[in-house]
């Protein structure tokens, strides 16, 4: 039979709480007693005049290793419908996601005594990844500006783009990423693949929905970042995927003519994008042809952002590049899209490690099946099939 450790202490907020994230909040601690062995009771309710309550729990042999287990049993209890006050795998999602976006944590201040009566004493907090709570040891890290942590951290991203506007940066470093030292070192690093190793390939390394939310929002296209990329994939960030597309409907020659521009300059810069498997700019061909894609998320993420990745490469100076797009061009196809009813099918795999707890990429890769069409002002991807394909 297990050892069963007694703890008691605190539990805190350390951040802006809304009144909303708090009525949540104070529900799932509720909800942590689990009606039995292994959970905690707290006496009082959380708010931003009552920062701090007391609680006391226990442990299969230290409190620690409860706190390391909470997410799972929170949603164990979720499903089996063994909850309080109706708390629901919705309510918990949001949650999550509140505490991510305003960047709160869960603190915890204890002394445990197990079994054997050896008595310790441990600070941790909690924070929300955007899908799932994780326990860490110490005291939550804030970013300040002018320090050399937050600022090697907007440096590093600013050297993958190349106009960068620090101010904006600075805002999404400050809200998506929690404090960390690994910029500094990172910037002293010259060679791309000792800074991945530093980022992405050591104990502890950067969630990968960092780079992907970097991505969407920024758009960086320097050479920096093809080598970032390039070498961030050696451990499992961002592979290329591969696929083929069908030209759905009835497509005629003036058409094609008129879809092969845009198809040539979805290759992009090399940073991102699609193309044939020799690395030249797409030709379509009316029965179908073979692509290949890359980017620092999933290949669907990278379709359903098509239209802003080509307007951004319209909006920008053609000069010395082999594969240009005017807007007359972009907007002449996809009118005829809309018109005639015309669809670009897609089935491809991802290489990508997917930012989703449930996906383990050593056991398979995700083979997905869609199509872009056209509403008169963009392309539009919708995605019709996706599933784990076995390695």
């Amino acid at each position: 039979m297990a050892n069963i450790s007694m703890a008691k202490g605190t539990v805190g907020l350390s951040g802006k709480w809304t009144g909303r994230a708090l009525d949540l909040l104070n529900i799932l601690l509720e909800n942590w007693s689990f009606e039995g062995a292994y959970g905690l009771t707290v006496f009082g309710k959380l708010s931003e005049k009552n920062r701090n309550v007391d609680f006391s729990g226990c442990g299969r042999w230290d409190f620690h290793g409860t706190l390391l287990s909470m997410h799972d049993w929170t949603v164990e209890h979720i499903e089996k419908r063994e909850t309080k006050y109706g708390f629901d795998i919705a309510m918990y999602g949001e949650l999550l996601k509140e505490m991510k976006r305003l960047g709160l944590a869960i603190t915890f201040d204890f002394s445990d005594i197990p079994e054997d009566d050896s008595e310790y004493h441990e600070i941790g907090y909690f924070i929300s990844d955007g899908n799932r709570l994780v326990y860490k040891r110490g005291k939550p890290q804030e970013w300040r500006k002018g320090e050399k942590s937050f600022d090697s951290a907007v440096d590093f991203f600013s050297a993958m783009i190349s106009e960068p506007d620090k101010n904006t940066l600075a805002e999404w470093v400050e809200k998506t990423i929690e404090p960390t030292d690994k910029f500094v070192s990172a910037k002293r690093l010259r060679k791309i693949e000792l800074v991945c190793v530093n980022l992405t390939g050591l104990d502890d390394p950067l969630p990968q929905d960092i780079f992907q939310d970097f991505y969407k929002n920024f758009l960086p296209d320097t050479k920096r970042w093809i080598s970032f990329r390039e070498e961030a994939g050696g451990w499992g960030y961002c592979l290329d995927a591969f696929g083929s597309m069908e030209l759905t409907g009835e497509w005629t020659k003036e058409d094609i003519n008129a879809l092969k521009p845009v198809l040539a300059a979805c290759a992009f810069n090399g940073a991102q994008g699609i193309w044939s498997d020799d690395g030249r700019p797409l030709k379509p061909v009316r029965d179908g042809f073979s692509f290949r894609g890359a980017g620092i998320w999933k290949m669907s993420d990278l379709l359903k952002n098509i239209d802003s990745l080509l307007r951004k490469w319209i909006s920008e100076p053609a000069e010395g590049r082999k594969n240009t797009l005017e807007k007359a061009e972009y907007e002449k196809l996809l009118e005829i899209m809309k018109d005639r009813g015309l669809t670009i099918g897609l089935s491809f795999t991802d290489l990508l490690e997917e930012a989703d707890e449930n996906y383990d990429w050593e056991k398979g890769r995700l083979v997905e099946s869609g199509y872009l069409s056209s509403d008169g002002e963009k392309l539009v991807y919708i995605t019709e099939t996706r599933e784990i394909k076995e390695n």
